[in-house]
């Protein structure tokens, strides 16, 4: 969670760890010293440098280092004395006195706090109907920057603090992407903004539903962030109880803060439960048919069988941009000659979008052998028996990236 702190949080955790101001450069970087073993932070200032983040998390991890536990938690309670977090608040009515739930009552209700969280999360990234497995990196990405608070008195309260100024990678990893330079960053306050869009929609759908008897109104609100996940969060934190949802977010106050509240009555768990089945449900497949030239070769293991991937950037349809494909053995080998001989090829399938990334299932692919390619600097492939690891990528052309939407990047 190291992105989501600035040197002015970083310099409060020393000054109430008592360390010591002992050097530095004006506006560039101050050095911190720990009067007891005389180890050092050195915390940067210059935001402008392209590695402030870098270089702030590089102190953060030798203050933990240096300080233990005691750092931790200043490091926390700088973090949240700062405007940095937004404070959310999930309300669940009880029967018990205040305070307490059932304990079954209440491990539901940090998984439907925790779903929500995530859905919306998700929906930032791509909205769609059902998620899946679909930006799971983002979600996980997310909940990690998310630190729960303390419950409150009355009824049952769990609390989140949400980072509003840190930024979520699209990616799981450095090396997941097969083309990493079409990662994207998030903020999460672009997330907690979809969760309180998608909960006014949830809302506006449950009354639609109680004045038409009609849940068409959820499916319409997929673009404003509803989905499987979160109507079936919702319907499992309106079960056995009202709730009432509190989030604070950027907005135009004198506070820089605004606060939106959403209640949800015990009856509604029904209704949610009824769109989530209804949104479980797959949109039509659209099946596709795309000529384009084959940029990229992937082949990967991944404990059970060799997985032999391409890309694709499509000719017609253009708005397309490009696509990924997963091939047999033989097929793979037929777009390996495609290249060589510079010839475009024609794929036929039905169309996925998994995150950022578009894909085509059930392939059947057909070199056009009277198509042959004026563009780009093709570089010789390697042999498409030879593998050397598991793990092996292969960029094929010279020619400009394309992002999933068919622009150049």
């Amino acid at each position: 969670m190291t992105n989501s702190y600035t040197s002015e949080m970083l310099t409060s955790a020393l000054n109430e760890l008592a360390w010591q101001r002992v050097g530095g450069v004006p506006d560039v970087y101050d050095i911190w010293e720990n009067s007891e073993d005389h180890s050092e932070v050195l915390v940067p200032l210059d935001r402008s440098r392209p590695d402030y983040r870098r270089l702030v998390s590089r102190a953060i991890g030798q203050l933990g280092q240096a300080g233990g536990e005691p750092a931790n938690r200043a490091l926390e309670s700088a973090l949240l004395r700062s405007a940095a977090f937004g404070t959310q608040t999930w309300r669940k009515e009880s029967p018990l006195p205040s305070g307490m739930i059932p304990w079954s009552s209440g491990t539901e209700l940090f998984k439907a706090v925790t779903g929500t969280l995530a859905a919306s999360a998700k929906s930032a990234h791509h909205a769609r109907r059902h998620h899946k497995q679909s930006s799971s990196p983002v979600a996980k990405a997310f909940l990690d920057q998310v630190r729960m608070g303390q419950t409150q008195a009355g009824s049952f309260i769990v609390t989140a603090h949400v980072p509003l100024a840190a930024q979520i990678s699209t990616k799981r990893s450095d090396n997941d992407a097969l083309f990493p330079d079409t990662s994207e960053l998030i903020p999460t306050d672009q997330i907690v903004d979809t969760l309180a869009r998608a909960l006014d929609a949830a809302s506006t759908s449950v009354e639609e539903y109680r004045s038409h008897a009609t849940l068409d109104a959820f499916e319409e609100a997929v673009t404003m962030g509803v989905s499987y996940e979160l109507t079936n969060a919702l319907a499992a934190l309106s079960a056995g109880g009202d709730c009432e949802v509190v989030l604070e977010r950027r907005g135009d106050t004198p506070t820089g803060i605004s606060t939106s509240t959403f209640e949800f009555r015990t009856p509604d768990s029904q209704v949610f439960a009824d769109a989530a089945e209804r949104l479980k449900t797959p949109d039509e497949p659209e099946h596709v048919s795309v000529r384009g030239e084959v940029t990229a070769l992937r082949r990967d293991h991944d404990g059970f069988e060799l997985i032999r991937t391409i890309q694709l950037r499509v000719d017609s349809p253009r708005h397309l941009g490009t696509v990924s494909v997963q091939l047999d053995p033989r097929k793979y080998d037929e777009a390996v000659q495609a290249h060589r001989d510079r010839l475009l090829v024609m794929i036929d399938g039905t169309l996925e979008r998994r995150g950022n990334r578009k894909w085509i299932v059930d392939p059947s692919l057909r070199t056009l052998s009277d198509s042959a390619i004026d563009i780009g600097t093709a570089i010789p492939p390697r042999d498409p028996n030879y593998l050397p690891g598991l793990d092996d990528t292969t960029l094929l052309l010279e020619t400009p990236a394309e992002d999933q939407d068919g622009e150049e990047s």
